[in-house]
């Protein structure tokens, strides 16, 4: 915005993106992503600015033991679930270990676990082994 020199509107403000005194955010040119600290393979993220929000769900076609998938990634979440029915499906049902643990939605329903098993997964960047934990309730999966 072109103004008149010493009647910036932005002079002695201070930018909500990436706190920098001097401009406004919708003019600011960071990318603001503040890391807090990293101890013992925890990483926390203090803040993150986004300049779109999509408006769609995050998915990808995900290749899990040779089978196409679409998946619908979350960054947030602690675990990767797989549908028992899914599995079902698939001519060489993997075979399934017991899973000591207990899983809850956001809102706090429990989500019942059938195993865990680790599959090898393949996308178009990369093809790794990956822990999933089966369930058995579909109410739950998008």
């Amino acid at each position: 915005m072109a103004h008149d020199f010493g009647k910036c509107p932005a002079y002695g403000k201070e930018c909500y993106k990436c706190r920098q005194p001097k401009h406004f955010s919708n003019c600011c040119k960071k990318e603001q992503l503040e890391i807090e600290e990293e101890k013992d393979n925890l990483l926390i993220i203090d803040s993150i600015m986004v300049g779109q929000v999509l408006r769609k769900p995050w998915k990808e076609l995900i290749y899990i033991q040779g089978h196409p998938v679409d998946v619908k990634l979350d960054t947030g979440a602690d675990v990767n679930i797989l549908p028992e029915r899914l599995i079902k499906e698939w001519p060489n049902m993997p075979l399934l270990e017991t899973a000591d643990c207990k899983i809850y939605t956001y809102t706090g329903q429990q989500i019942p676990v059938v195993g865990k098993c680790q599959l090898d997964c393949k996308t178009k960047y990369a093809c790794r082994k990956v822990t999933f934990l089966i369930v058995n309730n579909q109410q739950f999966l998008y």
